[in-house]
């Protein structure tokens, strides 16, 4: 799954440049590692991303398992992720900062390409091995990743046209069986 993903974005990337977008950060981090611990902890010792633990259970024994981190993608862009571990099901949060992201790029900073947003539906497709259902409004885009025992809601919300994404969030459920 991660290859799938990872092709989509070489294919659809901008020859190295740094992107503004945050769709590719979004896809590696938090729709292909984001439903598992394993995962994100892979990233770190790979060099994908660097994390600042904000909290982690006191208690490895202890369900469930609750902790956070900020993740710092090579673009700069930072991503808080919020997770709890039970036994037989896990939940994660992950979310844009935002507000960092709008002071180092500013507002025509955060546009996305047709393509990006072209490639980012790829991906999230080509990943889910299963259904995806889309819904665009004024105020964004949802779309409802399933796949057998996990179901993830990815969030695009805009505030001037589907190519400028104000924030960005994905949801995600795991049952661990």
């Amino acid at each position: 799954m991660r290859f799938l993903i990872a092709l989509v974005i070489a294919i659809a990337s901008n020859n190295g440049v740094v992107a503004a977008c945050p769709l590719d950060d979004v896809l590696k981090l938090c729709v292909a590692s984001g439903a598992s611990l394993n995962a994100l902890d892979k990233g770190v010792e790979h060099g994908d991303w660097t994390v600042k633990v904000l909290s982690s259970p006191r208690d490895p024994l202890s369900l469930p398992a609750t902790g956070s981190g900020v993740y710092t993608m090579p673009s700069g862009m930072q991503f808080f992720i919020g997770y709890r571990d039970y036994k037989d099901f896990f939940s994660s949060h992950c979310e844009l900062n935002f507000v960092i992201a709008y002071a180092e790029k500013g507002d025509d900073g955060m546009s996305c390409s047709s393509d990006e947003f072209t490639a980012f539906e790829t991906a999230l497709s080509q990943a889910s091995l299963s259904t995806v259902t889309k819904e665009v409004k004024d105020s964004g885009t949802a779309f409802l990743v399933e796949r057998p025992n996990m179901w993830m809601t990815v969030i695009l919300a805009t505030t001037m046209g589907p190519q400028k994404p104000f924030n960005v969030w994905v949801e995600t459920s795991v049952l661990k069986r």
